[in-house]
């Protein structure tokens, strides 16, 4: 034991010396996302737009009519990330390289404008936001471009206002985090700026038009370091290694 205890120095001290100069390796997550909006309310109006160009820009927005008690109409937009990273110099594809690590990323932003000093933000109670993923890379077998998506639904406060008692604008996200293709082996979505409940504020107090980020992470299950390190190791990392240990060591070895 003591001799094969010898013969697996040289490679562990390889890879910890790897581990510590070698650069970091990372992946390439290219994306683009599309909001849209839905939901039943007679009282809204609906303009969901499609991904175009080379960056694959993409808005839409709803408009909601007057209530009783305020006259005017409210609208919300959603300008994905392509339209707002480029401004003002146009639409960019959003390519990141991620390492090792959650990396801070835009996905668009919100627009609250108004015809009223104060916004209809009840009649916004109960409409649909989903937010969609579409990955151009890394590719997902031969499949059709992978997709994933988070959905919330809109609603009035008038807890989390900028003025104390202040109506807001509200998105309940169900989920915050979505995977492609899955958390085992893809790239992680997750939205930045939500409470413990998913709560996501886009626009609160007495403000006729507001923008609002819609931030997040993206994130990779396996840093390029660490597979360097396993490749470092060879047949240790193979299951032939590990065949092997457990025969000379005669303990089990998780395959």
């Amino acid at each position: 034991m003591f001799s094969m205890l010898k013969r697996l120095a040289a490679p562990i001290a390889a890879v910890a010396l790897f581990l510590i100069t070698a650069p970091t390796f990372g992946t390439t997550v290219t994306y683009y996302t599309v909001g849209t909006f839905g939901g039943v309310n007679a009282g809204a109006t609906f303009n969901n737009g499609v991904a175009s160009g080379a960056a694959f820009a993409q808005s839409s927005s709803v408009t909601v009519d007057t209530n009783s008690s305020v006259t005017g109409s409210s609208t919300l937009s959603y300008e994905n990330s392509s339209i707002y990273n480029g401004l003002p110099g146009g639409p960019i594809l959003q390519t990141w390289e991620v390492t090792d690590g959650p990396l801070s990323v835009n996905f668009g932003r919100f627009v609250v404008s108004s015809t009223t000093v104060t916004p209809n933000f009840d009649m916004f109670n109960g409409l649909t936001f989903t937010l969609t993923f579409f990955q151009l890379s890394p590719t997902v077998g031969n499949s059709a471009l992978p997709v994933a998506s988070v959905s919330g639904v809109l609603r009035e406060t008038t807890t989390g206002g900028v003025q104390s008692g202040a109506p807001a604008l509200m998105i309940d996200f169900g989920s915050t985090v979505t995977y492609i293709p899955d958390a085992a082996t893809g790239v992680k979505y997750e939205l930045a700026g939500v409470d413990a409940n998913g709560v996501m504020p886009i626009n609160g107090g007495n403000v006729q038009n507001k923008t609002t980020e819609m931030n997040g992470f993206i994130s990779v299950p396996l840093p390029g370091v660490a597979v360097g390190g396993l490749w470092m190791l060879g047949g240790l990392g193979s299951v032939g290694g590990l065949n092997s240990l457990r025969r000379r060591f005669g303990f089990a070895v998780a395959a």
